[in-house]
């Protein structure tokens, strides 16, 4: 009996540039204080490079100052944040309350 190719296994994408950019970092920046290597980290920002162990996810969030399920979602879009920064802190956090 011959066997097929292997099951394919879906890549979770990771948001590391998008967050980058958002929250005005430089890689750079993360690269020296995460520390990690910027080769690789310019690799998981391109998605050359996949998989990378909790540890480097918890150092990379740590420099966003986000958490690091977060970087497997893409930051909210500009004109959302233009919308919100004209709220009251209070009535933003009304709001996602609201939603669930």
């Amino acid at each position: 009996m011959a066997k097929g190719p292997p099951p394919q296994v879906a890549e979770t994408r990771l948001y590391i540039g998008e967050w980058c950019r958002a929250l005005k970092v430089a890689p750079a920046k993360i690269s020296k204080d995460a520390p990690i290597n910027f080769g690789y980290l310019s690799g998981l920002i391109s998605g050359k490079k996949t998989n990378p162990s909790r540890d480097k996810l918890e150092a990379i969030a740590r420099v966003l100052e986000i958490k690091v399920g977060e970087l497997y979602s893409p930051p909210p879009p500009e004109k959302l944040l233009d919308q919100l920064s004209n709220l009251e802190p209070e009535s933003v956090l009304r709001l996602v309350r609201k939603r669930g």
